[in-house]
């Protein structure tokens, strides 16, 4: 891993500021006003890390991490770390947009003390779930069928698929496996560690609807929250994504019940993190039981 750092801005001399964001691999033109926003207006100094020095944030960017690595993996660089410059930078966030290095941002973040490990040790709801690493692990799956077969890692729905059966689960493990090997460029999600599993299984709530929840908190508080609805897949037994409605059709309790479910889940973590700001895009499904939360991701949901 090397560095550049190129002169900090002359405008932002005159503001007394001392923040600084981590940026992880940003910097698509469509992000570029909350950028230059950002440093314009809001005076935070920008860090990258990122392959290459992109030209369309070189103006706004004080600094850049350059890991060559990070052009064919994901999060999985062994070992990752940070130039011992870089770690004692107090950075006041740490920001990914795409899903894809939403795990590299958490694991920076456990690196600079801004993450602690978050567990199904409270009193919260949730879909019974086991990982999977080998083939030799199906015969120890104790979940009930139907099940949902999903990648830990990646993103827009990529072998996510329903399973009935423990023969339907073999096949498919194996064909997922044999994707992810055929072209690991195309699945950079897949990069194989030691001893780390790269599926995973949910325990399905029938007759449930999925819908989405984008919060903005700050300070531990809900101060915008918005719920959407998820389009059914009619591809089954594959899940792929086609589209949604916001604002939802859901009932006026049913909404309810997600906010305080959404609460609960935040509470939780500022008890856990003490400081809890950010954007939060949590997937839940909806049934006569309640709502289930079966994802919390740290970006708004759509396409950015």
């Amino acid at each position: 891993m090397t560095d550049e750092q190129p002169s900090p801005l002359s405008d932002k001399d005159s503001l007394t500021t001392n923040r600084h964001l981590l940026l992880v691999l940003t910097g698509k033109a469509g992000q570029l006003p909350a950028y230059t926003r950002l440093v314009k207006e809001l005076g935070f100094w920008l860090t990258m890390v990122k392959a290459w020095v992109g030209k369309l944030m070189s103006h706004l960017v004080d600094k850049w991490i350059l890991e060559d690595s990070l052009l064919h993996s994901n999060f999985n660089l062994a070992p990752f770390s940070l130039p011992y410059q870089y770690q004692q930078t107090k950075y006041d966030g740490i920001l990914a947009y795409d899903e894809y290095w939403v795990e590299l941002a958490s694991q920076l973040g456990e690196m600079l003390g801004h993450a602690c490990d978050f567990l199904k040790t409270y009193s919260l709801p949730y879909v019974h779930f086991a990982k999977i690493h080998s083939a030799a692990d199906i015969d120890l799956i104790q979940l009930k069928f139907p099940l949902v077969f999903k990648p830990v890692s990646g993103a827009g729905s990529q072998f996510v698929q329903r399973v009935d059966t423990p023969a339907e689960l073999s096949k498919t493990f194996c064909n997922a496996i044999h994707g992810v090997q055929s072209d690991p460029q195309a699945y950079p999600w897949a990069v194989t560690v030691p001893d780390k599993e790269l599926f995973i299984l949910e325990e399905m709530v029938l007759d449930a609807e999925e819908v989405n929840i984008d919060l903005l908190v700050q300070d531990g508080q809900i101060v915008f929250w918005s719920v959407s609805d998820s389009f059914q897949t009619a591809c089954l037994p594959y899940f792929f994504e086609t589209g949604g409605k916001c604002p939802s059709c859901l009932p006026d309790a049913a909404q309810c019940a997600l906010y305080n479910l959404a609460s609960s889940l935040i509470a939780t973590m500022q008890k856990e993190l003490e400081n809890t700001n950010g954007c939060f895009h949590l997937e839940a499904l909806v049934s006569n039981s309640g709502p289930v939360p079966i994802e919390v991701n740290c970006h708004l949901g759509g396409d950015c």
